[in-house]
């Protein structure tokens, strides 16, 4: 069984500073991998990966390569969403975003939920912050 819990994170402003940093390469990365899919045609993920990976790793040596392959993910969805839109015979345009949230997964985060920590990977390495656990939640804590 998989649950899902909003956790509110507790950070210092140097932290807020360095995710917001990490967001905004982030969102270049995503914007980048649109903009080549969209004048080539491409929403296929792996072609994506192929044509866009290493001149985004190569522009943006301090990203995780795990957060430019997140990236590339939203972009295909966002091209093949947009694909959709078309041939559904409605308008489309290339996706762009001013600010894309980050998808983590299981190799860009870590949370311990009886710790109340979180670890987050951002252009600096890893950073580990902390929530407070609400207490409708006290009974995953297990899990």
């Amino acid at each position: 069984m998989k649950a899902t819990l909003r956790l509110k994170l507790q950070m210092d402003e140097t932290t807020t500073a360095l995710l917001q940093a990490t967001m905004l390469q982030y969102t270049a990365c995503f914007n980048a991998v649109c903009r080549y899919g969209w004048e080539s045609h491409d929403h296929n993920g792996v072609s994506l990966h192929r044509a866009t990976y290493n001149s985004l790793c190569h522009l943006h040596p301090e990203m995780p390569s795990q957060l430019v392959i997140s990236a590339r993910m939203k972009a295909a969805e966002a091209l093949k969403a947009g694909q959709t839109r078309i041939y559904q015979g409605k308008k489309a345009s290339c996706p762009h975003s001013d600010l894309q949230s980050i998808r983590y997964d299981a190799r860009s985060h870590w949370v311990r939920l009886s710790e109340g920590k979180a670890s987050l990977a951002t252009i600096c390495g890893r950073v580990t912050v902390s929530y407070s656990v609400p207490e409708c939640y006290q009974s995953y804590l297990s899990w």
